[in-house]
């Protein structure tokens, strides 16, 4: 599988991205045969990185993706800009709610050691395009930020994109309220109109939303438990699920830890049979009216076969057994 990681690199999308890395290095890990860990009949090759808005800016998502791929150790892979905006606004701002959750820079407010790396010249949609017509069905891109930049490579080239074997977002709320509202999921109320366009595009989607994502949560002791480790890496780990559970302390107080929306994006894409229960639904989103930005079945495919599979349940405590046995791994390979 040749995948491209879309994000807006904040504390989640970071440890989905580390959750990649470390799988992917499993046999340095001593984790070959672990669950979890990529098969090697099918291995995993991170083609590259591109860098959406949403928790940050476009431009400081892409540096803290160039800087994480350097600490854990794959500077071979390159990082795209993608649109720094929704297509139909003049400008982006971080929300004061992304900050809270994730801090000025995106991951907490951690500095991480900095890569001497820059973007490609090639933009994020460019690279998708170019991609899809290398590899086709072997292509498979997850995205965990906005949708712009995957919107605007459908609307410019519709059949390359038609070549890509799966894309996976991490987006929308079909049975359960929003994280926004009581209907509308953040990433898609970043750019409802792009979300609409990959919604409606026929490719094979599958949606790991709001219905799976606010299900399991890491426990609260766990990052006193990494920062206390002795490893340089679980100091980092350990100080930005610090900084991502305060802010879920003061918005979901009975939750006593937080959610990990992206890590299980992620671990979905690597292993889609974590999934125990799905729905095949061609979704559109809503545009107009006091709803606009909710996830809704598209009323003029609704007799239709479709692409487009909606997670709706997982196996929960298999995820979170190899969520702790990959980010354990890499705090103990780093002592």
């Amino acid at each position: 599988m040749k995948l491209i990681v879309d994000c807006d690199t904040g504390i989640d999308d970071a440890l989905a991205l580390i959750y990649l890395l470390t799988s992917m290095d499993a046999t340095q890990h001593g984790l070959a045969g672990i669950p979890g860990a990529a098969d090697s009949s099918n291995p995993v090759e991170l083609i590259g990185v591109t860098a959406s808005f949403g928790n940050t800016t476009a431009r400081q998502s892409a540096r803290n993706s160039l800087d994480l791929l350097d600490l854990f150790g794959h500077s071979d892979v390159p990082v795209f800009l993608g649109h720094e905006h929704a297509l139909g606004a003049r400008s982006f701002e971080v929300s004061p709610g992304s900050a809270f959750i994730h801090g000025l820079n995106g991951v907490g407010d951690v500095e991480l050691p900095h890569s001497a790396r820059e973007v490609e010249k090639m933009p994020a949609d460019e690279f998708f395009i170019e991609s899809a017509r290398r590899y086709g069905s072997e292509l498979t891109i997850l995205a965990t930020g906005s949708l712009t930049s995957l919107a605007a490579a459908i609307t410019r080239a519709p059949e390359a994109m038609a070549k890509a074997g799966r894309i996976v977002v991490m987006g929308c709320a079909l049975t359960v309220p929003g994280s926004v509202n009581a209907w509308t999921e953040a990433n898609v109320s970043q750019d409802p109109e792009s979300a609409d366009t990959v919604l409606r595009s026929g490719l094979p989607l599958v949606i790991v939303g709001r219905d799976v994502t606010a299900v399991t949560h890491l426990a609260t002791d766990v990052p006193l438990r990494w920062k206390e480790s002795g490893s340089p890496i679980g100091l980092l780990l350990g100080q930005m699920a610090a900084f991502y559970q305060r802010a879920y302390a003061v918005n979901f107080p009975a939750l006593h830890g937080c959610f990990l929306p992206d890590p299980l994006a992620m671990a979905i894409t690597l292993d889609e049979s974590l999934v125990t229960n799905w729905l095949s639904r061609d979704l559109c989103i809503e545009l107009d009216g006091p709803t606009r930005g909710r996830t809704i079945a598209n009323r003029d495919n609704l007799f239709q076969h479709s692409s487009t599979r909606v997670a709706l349940d997982y196996q929960r405590d298999t995820f979170l057994q190899r969520f702790m046995t990959l980010m354990d791994a890499q705090i103990t390979h780093s002592l």
